[in-house]
């Protein structure tokens, strides 16, 4: 028999080795997966932490240009007169580029103005990447909201306002400005159908207004770090009254931990942010 006539060996995979090795792969995949997901949440929290930095610097730079003053959630004057068609002058209008002399000019007009009217905007900076657009659909505001009642004063619940003064405040660096806010969550039993971590312009102090009451409005919105899964009480990304950024737990929002939102409340406008 010569060479020639030997049978040839056919190199190759087995179907029990094919096996195997898709066993392999589909188990690799099961482990890196969470791992990648994990990893594509941490960076929208980071890039959501960027857009808020960013809104500081701009109340920064407002308060360079207006003695130290820091806009009022919203203008006492426009909202007093707000069935006419040009009723804007929420903090956020203050800040943006625009016609209208109440316009700041420090960011640019946003591309999506239909809730202008409200103040509400949800593009650019002013959309957390934590909204999808299945959320954004459904809801006017991209997902930041102020601290309206101590820090911004909200002129809609008691007498008009005078701005805070930042130099005035005495615990900067623990009293919360502006980040993450949603409506309230006390509202959503269901979360998974009825809720989207729907964002809000403004947060209520939770000492006055108590977040899990159905009637509780705007809170902090915790849609990081596993925020569906808890049903958007997760972490939440806040700038605070020195313009420097945290991420902090809904529940420590909640607790008011270390009198973060400033309360002193009294039925007046009179908060502690100066004590």
């Amino acid at each position: 028999m010569t060479q020639s006539d030997c049978p040839r060996r056919v190199s190759g995979f087995t179907l029990i080795e094919l096996l195997v090795v898709i066993s392999i792969v589909a188990l690799l995949i099961s482990l890196l997966l969470p791992a990648l997901g994990k990893a594509a949440a941490s960076a929208r929290t980071v890039m959501c932490l960027a857009n808020v930095k960013l809104l500081g610097m701009t109340f920064n730079m407002y308060a360079g240009d207006y003695d130290d003053q820091i806009p009022t959630y919203v203008d006492a004057t426009l909202y007093n007169a707000w069935q006419q068609p040009t009723f804007y002058g929420f903090w956020t209008d203050k800040l943006i580029e625009g016609p209208y002399p109440y316009n700041g000019g420090y960011l640019p007009a946003p591309k999506d103005q239909h809730f202008r009217l409200l103040g509400n905007y949800r593009d650019g900076v002013w959309l957390c990447p934590e909204m999808t657009e299945e959320h954004t659909e459904q809801l006017r505001n991209g997902g930041y909201g102020v601290n309206a009642i101590h820090a911004l004063k909200d002129a809609r619940n008691g007498p008009l306002p005078t701005s805070t003064v930042i130099s005035k405040v005495k615990r900067p660096s623990d009293i919360f400005l502006v980040g993450d806010g949603q409506t309230g969550t006390g509202q959503y039993p269901d979360y998974s159908n009825n809720y989207h971590g729907d964002g809000l312009g403004y947060v209520n102090c939770p000492v006055f207004y108590n977040w899990n009451s159905p009637s509780a409005g705007g809170e902090i919105g915790g849609r990081h770090n596993g925020g569906f899964a808890a049903g958007f009480r997760g972490d939440a990304n806040l700038i605070f009254m020195d313009f420097h950024g945290e991420t902090k737990s809904w529940d420590a929002c909640y607790a008011n931990d270390g009198n973060l939102f400033g309360h002193g409340y009294s039925g007046s406008q009179i908060d502690s942010i100066y004590q």
